[in-house]
């Protein structure tokens, strides 16, 4: 109970949380990303939870992968552009944080954890593609930032490493190379995160950078792959 407390008492129903915004900025790769995300929280309003996640997701790609993080609102289809923008082994990886919150999305707030799951999946990969370059490395991050239900990080059906096959068929998607699941707002999950590889994408991940980004996810496995 101790993870449900801290998220209830520090995070879950708290307007803002300085704490967390001192240890994610203090986080920071460089200098200037500081400076762009302190700016933006300062002006944050309804959109504070969506930037503390951006800022989860440097974290865990800058530092705890290891696949450096080189810009921010990157600019990729006319004036659009994605969050993060990374840089593996000289090619351009464009990530595109996609949060939600039940205080910000009615789909958040309806019960039924597959198909509310269901939802938020789809949602986050449909308003990411036209944010995308078509045939580039594009990477969708679903930050599930639900305090009330379990969020998507923590359903045994969204876990499975087999679970791509169900949401990422579609062609609608096919800029979206792979997605990552974000742990929730919990102590223990914070940092933690899954991935699921589009199996026909426009571009596909190199095979190096596969390697590197699964060294540290939490997706299970399925019963015969153990």
């Amino acid at each position: 109970m101790r993870a449900t407390t801290q998220i209830k008492s520090d995070i879950g129903y708290l307007a803002t949380n300085p704490k967390l915004e001192e240890k994610l900025l203090g986080f920071m790769p460089q200098d200037n990303f500081r400076a762009h995300f302190s700016s933006r929280l300062q002006n944050a309003g309804e959109g504070y939870w969506q930037i503390l996640s951006e800022m989860r997701a440097m974290h865990i790609f800058h530092n705890l992968i290891g696949v450096p993080v080189v810009g921010v609102e990157a600019k990729t289809v006319g004036d659009k552009s994605v969050d993060l923008l990374c840089d593996w082994d000289g090619e351009k990886v464009f990530v595109e944080v996609k949060g939600f919150r039940p205080e910000d999305h009615e789909i958040a707030r309806r019960g039924g954890s597959l198909g509310n799951d269901e939802e938020k999946i789809d949602r986050a990969l449909s308003r990411s593609q036209d944010k995308f370059l078509a045939n580039a490395c594009n990477i969708v991050v679903i930050a599930d930032e639900e305090t009330i239900k379990p969020p998507l990080f923590m359903n045994p059906l969204a876990d499975l490493e087999g679970t791509p096959e169900i949401y990422l068929n579609s062609p609608d998607y096919s800029k979206t190379s792979a997605v990552v699941v974000l742990g929730g707002l919990y102590e223990e999950e914070m940092f933690k995160y899954k991935i699921w590889y589009n199996t026909n994408p426009q571009k596909s991940l190199s095979g190096n950078l596969i390697t590197k980004l699964n060294q540290e996810k939490s997706n299970a496995k399925w019963p015969w792959q153990n």
